[in-house]
């Protein structure tokens, strides 16, 4: 097992210094220009030194994500459990929803502009919209995987709506809800970094279309390593909770 697992890992540093290996020989060689493709090493020296240069964005963005997660998350589970309820509802926002999880994110960004403006409340709100639809998914299935009885063991001890959703139904359902949030996040991250890219005065997305502006490649390219890190920590938090759940439905 101990070796195997030794196999994965090694595996998985060879396929990310691999291509990065690669890169630095080109840039090297000098097939990859050096504004346009700056070495590897150049970039993660400019990603050690980005948070201290560019703090208040990495505040923006990560108060944005924070923010979306909430409201996506509450507000999925809220109408997953509604859909998974009322059926006659299901039918008429089950095709809205899955519109939404069909449609670029960036098709969105206009609508939210004119209505809201520019600011923090675009990208927040691309964010909600990216992920919400796998929350409400994966709550509307889990709520229907439920067995009745233990809906009818919470009637007879005369609990109300309200007490069945939040005390009965919701936590039943948490193993479901909780894979569902591990995909969506990532969507989430990438709607609020589209949103600062075309509608806000601040954060990573920000940052990269100034860099960018300015061609310098070098921050740019330190930015994406950071959303890429972020990325990851939310993924691998939200992985850890699912595992956690998962052991908890299955024994």
């Amino acid at each position: 097992m101990a070796k195997l697992i030794r196999t994965v890992i090694l595996l998985r540093l060879t396929g990310l210094v691999a291509p990065l290996a690669l890169w630095q020989f080109l840039s090297w060689i000098g097939i990859l220009h050096p504004v346009f493709a700056p070495p590897p090493t150049k970039v993660l020296i400019r990603a050690l030194l980005l948070p201290g240069e560019a703090a208040s964005h990495f505040a923006i963005t990560l108060g944005e994500i924070a923010v979306a997660l909430i409201l996506g998350s509450v507000g999925g589970v809220a109408i997953g459990v509604v859909l998974a309820q009322a059926s006659r509802i299901d039918s008429v926002l089950g095709p809205v929803i899955w519109f939404v999880y069909a449609a670029p994110v960036v098709a969105f960004t206009t609508f939210f502009v004119v209505f809201l403006g520019v600011g923090p409340a675009v990208p927040v709100s691309l964010g909600v919209l990216s992920g919400i639809v796998f929350v409400i998914a994966s709550t509307r299935d889990g709520v229907r995987q439920i067995g009745d009885e233990l809906i009818k063991v919470g009637r007879v001890f005369g609990a109300s709506r309200s007490e069945l959703a939040l005390r009965i139904i919701v936590p039943a359902a948490i193993p479901m809800i909780m894979a569902g949030m591990r995909v969506g996040v990532g969507r989430m991250l990438v709607g609020v970094i589209v949103g600062e890219f075309f509608a806000s005065g601040g954060g990573l997305g920000f940052l990269i279309i100034k860099y960018g502006y300015e061609l310098d490649m070098e921050r740019v390219y330190a930015a994406v390593v950071w959303i890429v890190l972020v990325s990851l920590a939310l993924n691998g938090v939200f992985g850890r909770v699912e595992r956690i759940f998962d052991a908890w439905r299955t024994h």
